[in-house]
């Protein structure tokens, strides 16, 4: 066709030089040209919000969109927004649209949750645990009513300490004069069996001292 429509008298030089350097690109192996594509294209067929879509730019018309974009803002499918008119010129360069998403976010959130509440085998879940918490403050104002408000509290010293026995005993030593308490828990610990005849037991029975325990 260059040289059919070339072929007219009078063409300038630089027309010619035009179609010169077309057939020379024309014959060239080494540049080449995309005509279609075929398969799985990710940037075009995977699912992406619509302001990044290759196959209509954002750039155009924005209510236009692919089977592949979803809403920024409600985070489905484009074709199931049901404000598509004003969430099409949403992008996550815009403080006022990551506002919005995250408030519907936290409302669908909120509606699932209400939903899941709603199911029969949920309600009886919150029943029984209601009633064990009636039940539990039943027991703590009996308790309470019984022993006074400090009643908890006394246990928990009692349940912790205990008043001290020496397990090993001497004759001639006087217990000591004071009452002495330990933890419940070394209460169990057994002393090892003491040498009395050594010299300064011995001395401390003579003198009739108070118990070294």
């Amino acid at each position: 066709c260059l040289q059919g429509c070339g072929a007219s008298k009078g063409r300038s030089s630089s027309d010619a030089r035009t179609a010169a350097t077309a057939r020379t690109m024309a014959d060239s192996d080494d540049d080449f040209e995309i005509t279609g594509a075929s398969g799985f294209d990710a940037l075009c067929d995977a699912p992406h919000p619509r302001h990044t879509c290759l196959n209509e730019p954002f750039t155009g018309d924005k209510l236009k969109a692919c089977a592949s974009c979803y809403c920024f803002v409600c985070d489905g499918k484009q074709s199931d927004c049901k404000q598509w008119a004003q969430h099409c010129e949403a992008s996550d360069t815009d403080p006022r649209w990551i506002t919005e998403r995250n408030n519907f976010k936290r409302g669908a959130a909120r509606q699932k949750r209400r939903e899941e509440d709603a199911q029969p085998e949920n309600v009886r879940a919150r029943r029984e645990e209601r009633a064990e918490r009636e039940e539990d403050q039943q027991r703590e104002e009996a308790h309470t009513a019984e022993h006074g408000e400090g009643g908890n509290a006394d246990e928990e010293v009692e349940d912790l300490f205990q008043e001290y026995v020496p397990q090993t005993t001497f004759s001639g030593i006087r217990p000591h004069p004071t009452v002495a308490f330990e933890t419940t828990s070394l209460s169990f610990v057994r002393t090892p069996t003491l040498d009395v005849t050594g010299l300064h037991l011995a001395a401390l029975v003579a003198e009739g001292s108070d118990s070294p325990s």
